[in-house]
């Protein structure tokens, strides 16, 4: 039974009362430590979690602007190829390019 101090109970400040049994200080000091240091790991794991979230994001951002990149390229090559091959076909004589004027045009 725990003392009693001026018709209190005053009770042990370890053991079955505070819901932990008895402990070694040494033992209880590599707890402390050993929760400090899970606590730490979980705060890091959780900055790290989030930084490979942010970079993901980032990353597919980037493929969709390398995509947009790609299309615009192909399409600016087509258009290479297609003035390449007009000024070609004007150098030989042939027109590639239809300049003929609108069916309305003269007729007023």
């Amino acid at each position: 039974m725990a003392p009693v101090a001026g018709g209190r109970c005053v009770l042990p400040a370890r053991g079955p009362f505070y819901g932990k049994p008895d402990v070694h200080p040494a033992k209880e000091q590599a707890m402390k430590t050993a929760e400090e240091r899970l606590e730490r790991l979980e705060e890091e794991n959780w900055f790290l979690q989030d930084k490979l979230r942010q970079l993901d994001e980032a990353l597919q951002e980037q493929q969709k602007q390398i995509d947009r990149l790609e299309r615009a390229l192909a399409d600016a090559g087509s258009a290479v190829e297609f003035l390449r091959a007009s000024l070609e076909a004007l150098g030989q004589g042939k027109s590639q390019l239809s300049f003929e004027e609108p069916p309305h045009y003269g007729k007023w």
